[in-house]
């Protein structure tokens, strides 16, 4: 199942590229890119495919985010072989150094099933981002805690949340799993109590795992551990 917190996260970059701006003189791409932009906004994704296609008539100054554009029109369709197709063709762009399309990459590749594909990615958008990309970590994060890594990926989920500047639940949330894991039930109880605040008392997993926390402070039983929830949600924005 796809994630509708990745959806706002792209939409944010996409809107932010396609903003106004000032651009170079003589650029006659620039207003089918703009176009492709506000056909976004309006959730006409076949439409703003077209217009984006059209701005790639020359090696303009958004080559590269024009077919990052067009990728996240075809996730948005549904259609994420195509979406994965044009991350990559942004990705050799920018010859290897686009973060937001390397991280949208490893998204579409677990939506694929290709897990080892998809950590490759996140590893790959991290290190494109001088190790600043909060959801590239916290996807790595998730990666290694499903191998049962959790020392590492502990320090991945903190790492994703020194490097994020918005409300982020889901990262808490897992490095409460962790935490708690590891028998550090207060810390693990804290982070619980974050991830709820911050989702204004939504996030159910948190909720859950943070009754689940308590028990097994009282209890000690390490049958509660088995039953604490990760989630796989992501940041509301991500930068480039």
């Amino acid at each position: 199942m796809r994630n509708r917190n990745f959806y706002a996260s792209l939409l944010l970059v996409l809107l932010l590229i396609s903003a106004p701006r000032a651009w170079a003189g003589n650029d006659p791409d620039r207003e089918a890119f703009e176009r492709g932009g506000q056909a976004y906004a309006r959730g006409n994704y076949r439409l703003a495919i077209e217009e984006y296609r059209q701005s790639l008539a020359t090696f303009g100054p958004r080559y590269a985010e024009a077919h990052y554009n067009i990728g996240v029109c075809y996730y948005e369709l549904r259609q994420t072989e195509e979406a994965a197709t044009w991350y990559r063709a942004a990705i050799k762009a920018r010859h290897g150094r686009y973060p937001a399309a390397l991280f949208a990459l490893g998204v579409a590749l677990e939506d694929l099933g290709l897990r080892e594909k998809g950590k490759a990615a996140f590893k790959d958008a991290i290190e494109a981002s001088g190790g600043r990309h909060a959801g590239a970590l916290f996807r790595f994060g998730l990666a290694l805690h499903r191998e049962g890594d959790y020392e590492a990926a502990l320090v991945h989920y903190r790492r994703a949340l020194a490097h994020n500047n918005s409300p982020f639940p889901a990262c808490h949330n897992n490095l409460g799993v962790v935490l708690a894991i590891n028998g550090r039930l207060s810390e693990a109880e804290s982070e619980f109590d974050t991830a709820l605040t911050q989702s204004k008392g939504r996030f159910e997993d948190a909720r859950l795992n943070l009754v689940l926390c308590r028990s097994l402070t009282v209890s000690k039983s390490r049958a509660y551990i088995a039953k604490l929830r990760t989630t796989g949600g992501v940041i509301e924005s991500q930068g480039q």
